[in-house]
């Protein structure tokens, strides 16, 4: 679900505070800084979730270790 937000946010025009100014070059700036901090929020959150899948499977591999022993 997580990762559904994030990339709805991607697909959609930045989030710009009400009231704000930008010229053409600081809007694209500010564009291109938008979009990196949102794939960068996307790769640590896919992180998080193969951490977790690594974690889990390390755990079912020592339960099944000390049952068969």
């Amino acid at each position: 679900m997580m990762l559904q937000t994030v990339y709805d946010l991607m697909t959609c025009r930045p989030h710009v505070p009400d009231g704000a100014r930008f010229t053409e070059e600081t809007w694209r700036l500010y564009e291109a800084g938008y979009q990196h901090a949102l794939v960068i929020a996307l790769r640590a959150l896919r992180a998080t979730e193969a951490r977790f899948d690594l974690v889990q499977r390390t755990k079912r591999i020592e339960r099944r270790r000390r049952k068969g022993q």
